[in-house]
């Protein structure tokens, strides 16, 4: 399988180096026998640049947009739209809109791929993009006018993924918060689909302020099985909002579910001493029997810093009474929050220089 992948990277470059002389290799690529080569040329058809009949491309296209392997019905879904866009091909732009509002997600996600204005031969790019947002202000060519009809179709998908990638891909392209934010505080309602949500506003940042109320709600449902180590996304996208999202995370701190206090400490650290009001919880938050309660909150009071002295005297306590992460984490918190401040500069000038030499 792993061979397999190779040569078929190594078709698909093989075809691009041909530009222009590629027609026949394409055409002939979209009727062979084998799927996985009929997938190769459907990825690198809208990249070559090379004009097909449409009775030549369509039916192929069609064809394995109906596969039952995903990665088929992706790329045939992505090169359709691709194509329309691109005008390289005459691909009916409606047909490509009824394929992305009837399809089943894997469809859906290609039809999102072909969207991008900057589009490359990675075989998952709408996925990539997902996980790695482009931050506001990224130097992107502009989408195609299409792909805003596109966009806002899927937008209107009926599976929550496809409507959060998106909202997603909306915002990078166009930083449109009023457009966005409702589909995105829609599917916050779904818990296993959360952690997408939440990735979308957490790259909004302090734009996505007016979701705190969702967030704040979503985050004792999201799941997530170690918050010591992963919190919940929803979490972390408060965090990423600002001084904004500040009380309504110290009130997670109140939660009858360790989990959610975890997660609401994690975010926390982000703050630094801007979290000093959220020394209470924190302190309760030591008291709790899990080794791992009692490590984070400790690393959060340490990195708030002198403001959470009154944390002291239980931070000692756990320092002398406990042994590992608890009290290496006890003992930094304390070193950090009696750590005087700088001293500052002074606005007298310095003796003057002595000339070299």
């Amino acid at each position: 399988e792993s061979a397999d992948h190779v040569e078929r990277q190594l078709l698909e470059e093989a075809i691009l180096s041909l530009g222009s002389g590629a027609g026949d290799v394409l055409a002939k690529g979209l009727q062979h026998p084998s799927r996985e080569v009929r997938t190769s040329v459907a990825k690198v058809l809208p990249l070559s640049g090379v004009r097909l009949d449409a009775s030549v491309l369509l039916p192929p296209l069609q064809e394995l947009s109906q596969s039952d392997q995903a990665e088929a019905r992706y790329a045939a879904a992505r090169a359709l739209t691709m194509l329309a866009l691109l005008q390289v091909t005459p691909v009916d732009m409606d047909g490509v809109r009824r394929l992305a509002q009837d399809s089943e997600p894997m469809v859906a996600f290609g039809i999102l791929s072909g969207c991008d204005p900057a589009p490359s031969l990675g075989a998952f790019p709408a996925f990539e993009s997902f996980r790695e947002p482009m931050p506001a202000g990224a130097d992107l060519p502009p989408p195609a006018p299409q792909a805003w009809v596109l966009l806002a179709d899927l937008m209107e998908h009926p599976s929550a993924e496809v409507r959060a990638m998106a909202a997603a891909r909306h915002w990078q392209l166009a930083h449109d918060a009023g457009r966005v934010l409702p589909v995105f505080t829609n599917v916050l309602q779904e818990p296993r689909v959360i952690w997408m949500a939440a990735s979308g506003l957490r790259a909004m940042g302090p734009a996505a302020e007016p979701a705190i109320p969702a967030l704040l709600e979503a985050v004792p449902r999201e799941p997530v099985h170690r918050p010591d180590r992963t919190p919940a996304t929803s979490a972390m996208a408060l965090a990423a909002i600002g001084p904004a999202a500040l009380p309504g995370l110290r009130q997670l701190l109140d939660h009858p579910e360790l989990n959610v206090r975890l997660s609401a400490a994690h975010a926390l650290r982000q703050f630094g001493p801007a979290a000093a009001d959220a020394v209470p919880g924190l302190i309760r938050l030591l008291e709790e029997p899990s080794d791992e309660a009692k490590t984070l909150a400790g690393d959060t009071l340490g990195i708030i810093g002198p403001a959470a002295r009154r944390a002291l005297p239980r931070l000692e306590t756990l320092e002398q009474h406990s042994r590992g992460y608890p009290q290496a984490a006890a003992a930094e918190a304390i070193r950090r929050i009696r750590q005087p401040p700088p001293a500052p500069m002074s606005a007298e000038p310095g003796p003057p220089l002595s000339p070299a030499g």
